[in-house]
C-alpha cells in the first residue's frame, strides 16, 4: 500500500512537471515573453570575469560528456556494491531525459540569445536547455541511488548551479532553463515511479 501511494505521488509530480513543460513550450512557440530578453540584458550588464569563469566551470560539469564520465564512475561503484542492475536507473533517467530534450529541441528550433549578450557561441537550438534537462534527471537520481540522506541537498544545488551557469553565460533564455528543469524533473519522477513499482515486486 505504501509503495503504491509513493508511486502515485511520483506520477503526480511527473505529470505536473510535464504540464509545466508543455505550458512553457507553447509560450516559447507563440512568442517569447518580454522577461526573457530583460533578464538576459540584466545578466549581461552585471557579469564579472570571475563569475564567467565559475559559470563556465559548472557549464562544463553539466555537459553530456562530463556527466557521462561521472555516470560511468558511479555505475562502477553501484555495480560493486549492489550489482549491475542497481545503477541502470541512473542510465534510464539520464538517457530518457536526454532523448526527450533532443526531440523537443529539434522540433522547436528556438534561437538562442543574440551574440552581443552571449559569452560563448555553442551553436544549436535554445529550448529547452540540455544542460538543465540532464542535470535535473541525473543528479537527484544519483543522490537517491547513493542512499545517503544528505546527498539530495548538494544534488539539488548542483542542478541549480548548472542551470544558473547557462543563464549567466547568456547561452539560454530563462524559459529555456525553466523548461529544462521541468522536462528533466518529469523524467526523473517518472523513472522513480517505475523503480518503486518494480521494487514492490522484487528487490531493486
Amino acid at each position: 500500500m505504501i509503495g503504491s501511494t509513493r508511486s502515485g505521488n511520483y506520477i503526480a509530480i511527473a505529470a505536473g512537471c510535464a504540464s509545466a513543460f508543455a505550458i512553457l513550450l507553447v509560450l516559447v512557440a507563440t512568442g517569447r515573453p518580454a522577461f526573457d530578453l530583460g533578464n538576459a540584458r540584466w545578466i549581461a550588464a552585471h557579469r564579472s570575469v570571475v563569475g564567467i569563469q565559475i559559470a563556465d566551470a559548472f557549464s562544463v560539469v553539466g555537459s553530456i560528456d562530463t556527466t557521462a564520465l561521472i555516470g560511468l564512475v558511479a555505475l562502477a561503484w553501484f555495480r560493486r556494491r549492489h550489482g549491475w542492475r542497481y545503477g541502470s536507473w541512473l542510465v534510464i533517467a539520464s538517457a530518457g531525459a536526454t532523448l526527450l530534450y533532443f526531440i523537443a529541441n529539434l522540433l522547436m528550433e528556438s534561437t538562442r540569445p543574440p551574440i552581443p549578450l552571449r559569452v560563448v557561441d555553442p551553436g544549436g537550438w535554445s529550448f529547452p536547455s540540455g544542460h538543465s534537462t540532464l542535470a535535473a534527471a541525473f543528479w537527484p537520481m544519483l543522490a537517491v541511488l547513493s542512499r545517503a540522506r544528505w546527498a539530495l541537498v548538494p544534488a539539488i544545488a548542483m542542478v541549480a548551479l548548472i542551470g544558473g551557469s547557462r543563464l549567466y553565460l547568456d547561452v539560454h533564455w530563462t524559459t529555456d532553463v525553466a523548461g529544462g528543469f521541468a522536462l528533466g524533473t518529469a523524467c526523473l519522477f517518472g523513472v522513480l515511479a517505475l523503480r518503486n513499482r518494480r521494487a514492490s515486486v522484487r528487490p531493486p
